[in-house]
């Protein structure tokens, strides 16, 4: 299962955090950085891939079907 690293939090409105799972479109290791936004009525939106180390800085062009691995220690 994979281990998600230390978290940040963005003055309390964005959590970041960063894991190393498998890609499961390119069937390869990659390292993401996923983030969720507190939403207005005080909720967290869902995790959204926001880096990926198997594409060009900045660019995330995929479904994250990866988000289906994140551990129950995210939430």
């Amino acid at each position: 299962m994979p281990k998600p690293s230390a978290s940040f939090s963005l003055a309390g409105s964005c959590v970041e955090r960063s894991i190393e799972l498998r890609c499961p479109t390119l069937e390869t290791r990659a390292d993401i950085t996923v983030a969720r936004w507190k939403a207005t009525d005080g909720q967290y939106t869902p995790w959204c891939v926001v880096d990926c180390s198997l594409l060009p800085a900045g660019h995330i062009a995929c479904r994250m079907v990866c988000l289906a691995q994140l551990p129950d220690v995210l939430e």
